[in-house]
């Protein structure tokens, strides 16, 4: 519930960091270093810049004990999303690349690319919150609370890898499971 009140700041933080640091480090291509601003090298300076690290943000909230407080889970929904939307960026300067080097403008792929993220990523939030109350159920009533632990971390496993094949970084899916089991 908590993530749900506090996830339209958290998207309105994440979009507003990725855009500034995506600015920042292209601008620092424009300025310092002479390049084009449709140059790749402008691009991927301004994509280095929007990386940020949900796993190091999630621990550090984790030690200072705020990971639950509206705070923590607002920085920890805008680290989500802005990690998200850097990896949509960069499949989209990718394909931009691809395009220019083809000699022709597919956006279409780059489209795809950036629909079928943003696609994974929400279909799988939506239906690991919505069979989350199962999925649970069944686990706590066949198993103690230590087997319990073990399969929720390995369901956090295979979700990363499935988000790591789809194109996604791996501490999105687990925490898209663990925000799942989270109840």
């Amino acid at each position: 519930r908590m993530f749900f009140r506090y996830s339209i700041a958290g998207t309105m933080v994440g979009i507003g960091g990725m855009v500034v640091s995506f600015l920042f480090g292209a601008g620092l291509g424009i300025l310092s270093l002479g390049f084009a601003p449709s140059d790749p090298r402008t691009l991927f300076l301004g994509i280095l810049c929007t990386a940020t690290s949900v796993g190091i943000t999630a621990r550090i909230l984790s030690e200072k004990r705020s990971i639950d407080s509206p705070e923590g889970t607002t920085i920890l929904a805008a680290a989500v999303i802005d990690d998200v939307l850097g990896i949509i960026a960069l499949a989209v300067v990718m394909g931009m690349i691809g395009a220019s080097d083809a000699g022709g403008g597919g956006w279409s792929g780059i489209e795809i690319i950036a629909l079928k993220s943003i696609g994974i990523w929400l279909g799988v939030t939506a239906a690991g919150l919505y069979f989350a109350h199962k999925i649970a159920r069944i686990l706590r009533t066949r198993h103690t609370a230590g087997v319990f632990s073990i399969l929720a971390f390995a369901g956090a496993l295979l979700l990363a890898g499935f988000f790591e094949q789809a194109g996604l970084a791996m501490i999105v899916g687990a925490y898209v499971m663990g925000l799942s089991l989270s109840k």
